[in-house]
């Protein structure tokens, strides 16, 4: 599993402790073409710092690939499904202050949707 060093060390030991094995690099497109190529199993970013320009060309790899780049905080949402989470390109709302295409909800980047569901399952409890 990928984070940023940013992360708190509150998601950070809770996720280890899940049993998950965390490493911290640099390159929010790095990590997600580490998930692409199958070096990692996920990339978790849980602040917008990022742009759509960041994820969208990694995004469409991990599609084809049978996985996907969802919203961090929509996806942790009991109320909302999954499809409800994919990152949308043209979408605007809730974007009241700062640069337009900024991925403000964080990310988490997979390729495999069943260990997407388990590790939201994780998040939740957090």
């Amino acid at each position: 599993m990928l984070l940023s060093g940013s992360e708190g060390s509150n998601l950070k030991s809770h996720l280890r402790s899940a049993g998950y094995i965390v490493a911290e690099i640099a390159g929010a497109g790095y990590k997600q073409l580490c998930v692409a190529c199958g070096d990692a199993d996920v990339y978790i970013l849980s602040k917008g710092s990022t742009f759509r320009w960041d994820t969208c060309g990694p995004h469409a790899i991990l599609q084809a690939l049978g996985g996907g780049i969802v919203s961090y905080n929509k996806a942790i949402d009991v109320d909302k499904s999954l499809e409800e989470s994919e990152l949308n390109y043209s979408e605007t709302e809730g974007q009241i202050s700062g640069p337009l295409h900024c991925n403000y909800d964080g990310l988490i980047a997979y390729r495999d949707s069943s260990l997407l569901h388990e590790l939201i399952q994780i998040l939740r409890h957090l």
